[in-house]
């Protein structure tokens, strides 16, 4: 029996326990980006400088890494091309790939947000003629001190959208179906490096996401959706537009999906605590019942790294039903690269027992 089923909520509209409580508990934690504020402090005055135009940058790679942390603490994306530099800057040190994968993961940290990292493992991945090979990977001490697995998936993903044609990469990240949430997290790691030409100009995002791997399909709606998102602040007007619920029979895997990647979106760039809250709102009035752990996944996915103080109380509080708002608490406790939430990730395969 699944562990997601094992428990259940005793009251009406319960549905099944989604978080479980039996993976991630020896991964690593990443710092947030105030760890790195305070070890950089005797740099500061030095990077204030720069960014007003009183002195020159003359930065090597790991100053350079630490400026972009100084000008902007998330600094996510800027940091996987200085990510590629501290991997190429170890090639002389370093005889083979897998050394220099450690030397540059050691010198990376979890500097902004683990774009550095990102995009060390996405050059160990061209540097090596063979396909990433995931569960090595990600086991690598050097990786296990700094990253949680399924955050390496996610890394894994960038480095296979840089190696494979577009539909390899999602089959090498489909081939992962074993542990539902690392093919998700490596899906999300395609589509991001593959940029906005993922969806093209007229952005036919329901079109391009039903043609992928059902493994692909959250990941997929949640970077489609999240410019509409971001640009209405409205989600119940972008789930009416982009996410009709399919008919008795229908597709289940492919609407959670759309709800998902809804909700995510419209938190992506305002992680507050009303925006949170009119988005819990929105959940339970537009969303059927059966979907709404959906809604609250995409809500919550990346609060625990990036959001505001008070979001997480104050989106779950604003949940009328109770089993709603404990999920709210239980998913962002559990992390935006966790491999807690596997039930979750069945159900966008529609392979969830869940509705």
């Amino acid at each position: 029996m699944r562990l997601h089923l094992l428990v259940v909520a005793a009251c009406a509209g319960a549905f099944p326990t989604y978080v479980s409580r039996e993976k991630d508990g020896a991964e690593a934690v990443p710092p947030k980006p105030a760890y790195y504020a305070h070890k950089d402090r005797s740099s500061r005055d030095r990077f204030a400088a720069v960014a007003a135009g009183a002195a020159p940058k003359n930065f090597t790679t790991l100053e350079a890494l630490a400026y972009a942390q100084f000008r902007s603490p998330i600094c996510h994306s800027v940091a996987h091309a200085l990510g590629r530099r501290v991997y190429a800057e170890a090639r002389g040190a370093f005889a083979t790939p897998a050394d220099r994968l450690d030397a540059a993961l050691a010198a990376c940290e979890y500097r902004c947000t683990g774009g550095c990292l990102h995009g060390a493992v996405a050059a160990y991945a061209v540097a090596t003629p063979a396909t990433v090979d995931i569960p090595q990977t990600c086991a690598r001490a050097s990786m296990r001190r700094i990253l949680p697995f399924g955050e390496c998936a996610h890394a894994a993903g960038h480095a296979l959208a840089l190696t494979l044609s577009e539909g390899a990469a999602f089959a090498a990240c489909e081939a992962q179906r074993r542990d539902p949430s690392v093919a998700h997290y490596c899906a999300g790691g395609v589509i991001m490096e593959l940029g906005d030409g993922f969806f093209g100009g007229a952005r036919a995002v329901g079109d391009r996401c039903g043609g992928l791997p059902a493994s692909a399909r959250a990941s997929c709606f949640y970077y489609g959706l999240r410019k509409e998102a971001l640009r209405d602040r409205d989600l119940a007007k972008v789930l009416r537009r982009r996410c009709p619920a399919p008919p008795a029979g229908g597709d289940r895997g492919a609407y959670r999906s759309c709800v998902y990647g809804a909700a995510s979106g419209l938190v992506k760039d305002g992680m507050t605590g009303d925006l949170g809250a009119r988005g819990a709102k929105s959940c339970e009035r537009h969303v059927p019942a059966a979907d709404r752990p959906h809604c609250v996944d995409g809500l919550m996915f990346r609060t625990a790294k990036y959001g505001k103080a008070g979001m997480v109380a104050a989106t779950c509080a604003a949940f009328a039903d109770a089993d709603l708002a404990a999920l709210c608490r239980d998913v962002a406790d559990a992390g935006m690269y966790t491999r807690r939430k596997d039930a979750l990730m069945r159900d966008y395969m529609d392979e969830g027992e869940g509705g």
